[in-house]
């Protein structure tokens, strides 16, 4: 929710680190008709915020492993969620 108008930068960055952490998606900023009237002032850069990594977990990989090694006949299917690489991140 953008309370003030003075806020924007910090509402949208905060969104977008929101939008891209876990399961990227739509984010909604609710924008109050009072506020939308309102001038933000003189505008500012707020610096993006770090977007986690997931890692898996030791037991995840090795029960992976384990099912590899136990796999006839095995398929890897590499993808995911990146949207863009990751030098192109916020």
């Amino acid at each position: 929710m953008l309370d003030a108008p003075t806020a924007a930068a910090r509402v949208v960055s905060e969104s977008i680190h929101v939008a891209w952490s876990g399961r990227p998606g739509p984010v909604v900023i609710g924008l109050p008709e009072d506020v939308l009237t309102l001038s933000a002032g003189p505008s500012r850069t707020v610096r993006p915020l770090a977007v986690p990594r997931p890692r898996a977990a030791e037991t995840e990989l090795k029960e992976l492993v384990r099912r590899f090694e136990r796999a006839r006949r095995p398929l890897v299917v590499v993808g995911g969620e990146e949207r863009t690489a990751p030098d192109h991140r916020p």
